[in-house]
């Protein structure tokens, strides 16, 4: 698979799918019961997504019509997101730069730290000076503490050696 990998993470892993955007990767969201097995079947195979999800059935499903999925069965996030990135041997570099958008998948652009300026917390705006905006929903984003926690994390998903 690889780092050019998309995925559509099904309605159970929405945290999931979020991290993958963070961390720069194209992951659509079956989000709150809008898509059935079906759909998410048919979605991945048009659009070359793997599936991601806990239901067995969807992976046997996936298996079967030759549709790439891994099924998740690690109970904690953590293991998660371990099993995603070695099965689909992605990196976890996380980086503003390569960031998705976590609510709207959309790449995000640099922008000018004035601009961000009375749209982020002042504390924010004056210790840090890279920020990124999301042009289909206008959110800015910047690499606080949750991104600092997120690549500390990550170091754990990579596969031991």
């Amino acid at each position: 698979m690889g780092d050019s990998v998309r995925f559509l993470v099904d309605a159970m892993l929405g945290n999931m799918a979020r991290k993958l955007r963070i961390m720069g990767y194209d992951a659509a969201y079956a989000s709150g019961g809008m898509m059935d097995d079906d759909e998410i079947l048919e979605d991945a195979a048009s659009s070359g997504r793997v599936i991601i999800t806990r239901d067995a059935e969807l992976a046997r499903r996936a298996a079967r019509s030759a549709i790439p999925a891994i099924s998740i069965s690690g109970e904690t996030e953590q293991q998660a997101m371990s099993e995603v990135v070695q099965a689909a041997g992605i990196t976890t570099e996380i980086s503003g730069e390569s960031a998705r958008c976590p609510v709207c998948n959309l790449d995000t652009a640099k922008m000018d730290p004035r601009a961000a300026a009375g749209r982020v917390p002042d504390g924010v705006a004056g210790r840090t000076d890279a920020f990124w905006e999301c042009a289909c929903c206008g959110r800015v984003y910047w690499e606080g503490t949750h991104i600092t926690n997120l690549r500390e994390a990550s170091r754990e998903w990579q596969p031991r050696r």
